[in-house]
């Protein structure tokens, strides 16, 4: 396909039609509160939450992809002028999920310990409902984070209050070995990072 037709993530580039697969900081790089170059395609959820970090985000320009169904949008070739038919259909990348049942099992077997998961500002929701509602037990998030749950619709899960849980789910940029060392000096604490990304320990 010729450049400047679609940007994914993007938004810098000068293209015709833009698309967003999520919410993560390192995926909205340029997309500022006043953006208004043309419509932006994304999924139904991305879209409901897109408001709350971009609050004066122009929302005519939204254009809601479903899932699993093919999408067709119109485009003009810069080379020929000519129109150009393209075919989209959005899947569900699910961004690592898969290790549920390992993470499960770790704190299932440490009931004497604290439990503190690193997320982003949005994703793994699926993996916090699925450790409380099989250990039956609240999740701590961070004010802002609950305000997100809460908008999408999990109202009974989450809590801002320690005293409530003894598993935490903290900001991924607070999640440090020096933080997890800190943790332990007060109680026996199990750090987890549901990331495909490397993080390994410094050499000493």
């Amino acid at each position: 396909m010729e450049k400047c037709l679609i940007s994914v993530n993007r938004f810098t580039e000068s293209s015709q039609t833009y698309f967003l697969t999520h919410l993560h900081t390192d995926h909205t790089q340029g997309l500022t509160l006043k953006w208004g170059k043309c419509p932006l395609f994304c999924s139904k959820l991305t879209a409901k939450l897109l408001p709350f970090k971009f609050p004066d985000f122009n929302l005519s320009l939204l254009r809601v992809v479903d899932l699993h169904i093919w999408h067709s949008f119109s485009l003009i070739s810069l080379t020929t002028r000519s129109q150009i038919t393209t075919h989209v259909m959005a899947l569900d990348a699910h961004h690592c999920l898969g290790m549920v049942i390992k993470v499960i099992d770790i704190i299932a077997s440490h009931p004497e310990h604290d439990i503190v998961i690193g997320i982003d500002t949005s994703g793994k929701e699926e993996l916090l409902i699925h450790i409380s509602h099989m250990l039956n037990i609240k999740i701590w998030v961070w004010p802002k984070r609950l305000q997100t749950m809460h908008l999408l619709g999990f109202h009974d899960t989450f809590t801002t209050k320690t005293s409530l849980t003894r598993v935490r789910a903290v900001p991924r940029y607070s999640f440090s070995i020096e933080t997890l060392e800190g943790f332990n000096t007060m109680r026996p604490t199990i750090g987890i990072m549901p990331s495909s990304l490397s993080w390994v320990l410094k050499p000493v």
